[in-house]
């Protein structure tokens, strides 16, 4: 700047710093950020603007490395977690919450609209009416028996052994975990290779 120029007017205040986290909308973090609400998660974005887990190396929608990321979550819907793949090929994509079971829908969380229902039939009758649930922790899909009279079992890829869930307690599903209701079986299958 010359001596002859008049000074300029001092910047404006900018918006208070937020806490490491933005909308995707790109607005500026609120002084009281909230949370994500339901079907959201925070996750970083990639180059071309999918929201990922942050564990994720890769794009689980492009498939684009994900090593450029500045770091800064984002709060964003989450995309669908993976797949359950039944034994009769019936496959339910992991973008919401499941009650899987002989008579899921007589339960009052599929009546209010809180759960889906996955209904099992199982000659072996050992599939009982509310058998399991399929949660979703931030991005975590997780297992959890209702107290089934059978049990629900899981195992891990490759391991030939089926392990108890314990009724109540939650098991996180990884790629391809095999889960086992009565005489019925689903894998869990995801692109994100996150185990």
């Amino acid at each position: 700047m010359s001596p002859a120029e008049p000074p300029r007017p001092p910047l404006e205040a900018g918006e208070p710093v937020g806490t490491g986290t933005r909308s995707l909308s790109g607005g500026p973090a609120t002084a009281a950020p909230t949370g994500p609400r339901p079907g959201e998660a925070r996750g970083h974005l990639c180059s071309r603007g999918h929201l990922n887990d942050p564990r994720s190396h890769f794009c689980v929608l492009c498939g684009i490395r994900m090593n450029e990321r500045t770091g800064v979550l984002v709060i964003g819907s989450r995309p669908p977690l993976g797949l359950l793949v039944f034994d009769d090929g019936a496959t339910y994509t992991v973008d919401a919450e499941y009650l899987v079971g002989r008579m899921p829908e007589s339960d009052d969380r599929v009546r209010s609209g809180a759960l889906r229902s996955i209904v099992v039939e199982d000659r072996s009758g050992a599939v009982s009416r509310v058998h399991a649930e399929v949660r979703v922790d931030n991005w975590d899909v997780v297992l959890v028996d209702s107290g089934s009279r059978n049990g629900t079992f899981v195992a891990s890829p490759g391991d030939p052994a089926w392990t108890p869930v314990p009724p109540g307690r939650s098991r996180r599903l990884e790629p391809g975990m095999r889960v086992r209701l009565g005489g019925r079986t689903f894998v869990f299958e995801s692109p994100s290779g996150v185990r």
